[in-house]
């Protein structure tokens, strides 16, 4: 790294009033300045048009917007500038590029920014370009990949050009970079800073020094912003030991709040000038941004926990959260939330840490995912889908306010009684049914939310109340939930095996009964009908239940057909039944959408095929690694002792640069009666007893394994590991 001589100007001409130059807009911080704008909004948009797959943000300068697509026929990425007024495009610059869809549906990911009549655009395969605002011809471009021999980025490099006075900072996965902004070479360049690293850099004043705060893999960094120097340093890891750090970094006075998905939560972290490592005041789960990062508006921070929608004060006590929305992404203006739903809703809520309360609501674009932040400028609110489908809105107008959701309409109520009936007459009869012990059902999982694309499902009921769910994550292994009627299990190779407890627990003991239905004398307590109610888009008939251990539930019956649409709780999930279909004379729900009580995770369950009486009860019994987790202390510490007798000669290995995580270290130890792998900031990765090509499968993990590579004195030297079809050698560190 080499010093440059000139000091950082952090602070930016201030742009005009109504623009929105670069990511997060004139302040950086995604909130508008703007006021008199309308929460509802004109019914019909002023323009829509589409710009290609991605999730590029618009920025928008002197009535121009700028942003990018990819053509996936074409494999090019393409820059647009667009009348912000109209829709109307005014040039479009286009370059070779491959859509690159890992986990997601591929496309543009960073932001364009516009500077002095000039457009500065990165990409995902490390490149960037100095356009002409005017006309879109190309003054310069550089790519880093080639120059500095930087690795492509797991997802991709996803940060937008930050730029700054004479120059420009850019983020290349772990490596941060000055560059001229008048030709594009480079002036300095850090260290390495890890892969994982996707967030946008963040410049800020702390104690008088020039400063950029960079979240990249290995934690938040602060650097110097004239030269690149590192001033501090915060490990921040998610549970397998790598990170997903996308969320932009948050300035709060002369402190830094970052927040992550997969486990790592989110800090509120503060620098002292003696002490190179910052100090977190505080560190919570309650807040977990994975592609839409928190706002700040009043003291209080509003965002996504991966797919609820949160306010959590800056002493990280959380305010209120609300589940339904899926991951979508926000802005702030003028004391309100302006939200996309993973539906394609536009929500306007007030920024009140008291409550969350809605002030509209209305659908305005289908189909993709919907993590790319609304921008409102002038009274207009863009907003985009992963599609390309981009629209304007007209939010200047004040028609009336929009009818509140769930709003409650006089007329006769039914019973309790009568709502199931009708609902058991609509699936096929009573009598039917009770000759209906188990069933076995067939289709596709999805949750968007953590990255699994449909996926291969089994789901097995039986009565009394026995529930087992299983699907694939092909690589990575496979995940089952269970319950057996006295315990519930999650083994999931990704977030790890647990026992449930409290709500979670509960919740699958008191729900999932396949003939509740028939008892539903039996199973509750209490009934109150609600009346009329709205779930979702349906008329409904709303019914509140309390069940014998106490919860309170609603179910929703549909008014016209009888059919049971969905139920909520609060501590439980929100669920929503759809597209009934008979299956030897019995209807059951073939769509089936969850919104996690703790997460808000929205996962999706299609069904394929069903049949009833097939279950083989032996599903049901526990597995291994439900065993396991149900052993006492006394009986954990016999089999680490007869592990440590067994394969003692082999802990204690310390290994370098454990794929696919880059600069982390790993550790072979006993654990849970096996030998397991360690990383830095994770759970043990466990390992089952070698095959008999001495490879050590990882547990639920099929498709991974360890080789142990010793010397002619049996002295262990190395590992390989094998992932898939593709083995990695990993040597033994010296001081191990």
């Amino acid at each position: 790294m080499r010093p440059t001589l000139f000091a950082l100007a952090l602070i930016a001409a201030p742009a005009q009033a109504d623009d929105w130059p670069h990511w997060l807009g004139p302040d950086r911080n995604g909130v508008s300045k703007e006021s008199g704008w309308s929460s509802v909004g004109a019914e019909q948009p002023l323009w829509s048009t589409s710009v290609g797959l991605g999730y590029s943000c618009v920025s928008i300068v002197d009535g121009r917007l700028y942003t990018m697509g990819h053509d996936e026929e074409a494999q090019e990425d393409r820059v647009f500038c667009l009348d912000a007024t109209t829709g109307e495009e005014h040039w479009r610059f286009a370059y070779p590029a491959e859509t690159a869809a890992t986990f997601h549906g591929g496309g543009t990911l960073s932001t364009p920014s516009v500077e002095g009549g000039r457009v500065y655009v990165t990409d995902r395969e490390g490149r960037a370009f100095c356009l002409a605002a005017e006309d879109g011809s190309l003054i310069w471009e550089n790519s880093f990949i080639e120059e500095l021999g930087y690795a492509a980025a797991y997802y991709g490099f996803s940060a937008s050009a930050l730029v700054l006075d004479d120059h420009m900072i850019l983020v290349q996965g772990g490596n941060v970079l000055a560059l001229s902004k008048d030709d594009g070479s480079i002036l300095w360049r850090t260290e390495d800073f890890g892969e994982g690293g996707y967030a946008n850099p963040v410049p800020f004043t702390l104690r008088d020094r020039p400063c950029l705060a960079i979240f990249a893999g290995v934690g938040l960094v602060v650097l110097d912003g004239g030269s690149g120097e590192e001033l501090h340093r915060y490990p921040f890891k998610g549970n397998m030991g790598g990170s997903l750090n996308a969320g932009t970094p948050i300035v709060v006075g002369q402190r830094i709040f970052i927040s992550a998905a997969y486990g790592a939560g989110a800090a509120l972290l503060e620098f002292d000038p003696a002490q190179p490592e910052a100090r977190p005041l505080w560190h919570t789960r309650k807040m977990r941004n994975k592609v839409s990062g928190c706002f700040l508006w009043e003291d209080h921070l509003y965002g996504f926990d991966e797919s609820m929608l949160k306010c959590i004060g800056l002493d990280g006590a959380e305010r209120w959260r609300v589940r339904g929305l899926g991951m979508g992404a926000l802005s702030i203006c003028d004391g309100r939330l302006i939200v996309l739903s993973s539906k394609g809703e536009l929500i306007v809520a007030e920024a009140d840490p008291q409550e969350y309360r809605e002030l509209s609501r209305r659908k305005v674009l289908d189909g993709g995912v919907y993590w790319t932040a609304p921008v409102l400028v002038d009274g207009r609110i863009y907003c985009r889908n992963s599609l390309g489908g981009l629209v304007c809105l007209d939010n200047r107008s004040r028609p009336p306010a929009l009818a509140e959701a769930g709003e409650i309409i006089e007329g006769p109520i039914p019973s309790p009684a009568d709502l199931f009936r009708r609902h058991l007459a609509a699936i096929g009869g009573a009598e039917v049914l009770r000759e209906r012990r188990s069933l076995h059902v067939e289709g596709e999982f999805e949750s968007a939310s953590s990255g699994i694309v449909r996926t291969g499902m089994t789901i097995d009921r039986m009565i009394p109340n026995k529930y087992v769910r299983w699907y694939d994550l092909g690589e990575m292994g496979e995940v089952r939930h269970g319950f057996d009627g006295e315990i519930g299990w999650q083994l999931d190779p990704f977030y790890g095996d647990e026992l449930l407890e409290g709500d979670a627990l509960r919740e699958l003991a008191e729900t999932l009964h396949l003939d509740g239905d028939l008892r539903w004398k039996e199973l509750h307590t209490e009934l109150r009908p609600l009346g009329h109610r709205t779930f979702g888009d349906r008329p409904c008939w709303g019914l509140e239940v309390t069940s014998k251990g106490g919860a309170t539930r609603r179910f929703y019956f549909d008014r016209e057909t009888g059919l049971k649409v969905g139920r909520e709780g609060s501590t439980e999930s929100m669920v929503v039944y759809a597209d009934y279909r008979e299956f030897d004379g019995i209807k059951i729900p073939t769509r089936v959408t969850v919104l996690v009580a703790e997460t808000g995770d929205e996962e999706r369950i299609w069904v394929d095929s069903a049949t009833w009486n097939s279950v083989d009860p032996k599903v049901f019994e526990r597995p291994k690694g439900v065993l396991r987790m149900l052993r006492t202390p006394e009986e954990i510490e016999t089999a680490n002792e007869a592990a440590r007798e067994k394969h003692g000669h082999l802990v204690g290995v310390y290994l370098a640069n454990f794929p696919p995580f880059e600069n982390v270290d790993a550790q072979v130890l006993i654990d849970d009666g096996g030998i397991a792998l360690q990383l830095p900031g994770a759970p043990p990765f466990a390992l089952e007893e070698p095959d008999d090509d001495g490879r050590w499968p990882f547990v639920g993990r099929p498709a991974m394994s360890l080789r142990f590579v010793s010397d002619e004195d049996g002295a262990v030297t190395g590992l390989v590991l094998r992932i898939v079809e593709e083995e990695h050698e990993l040597p033994r560190r010296e001081d191990g």
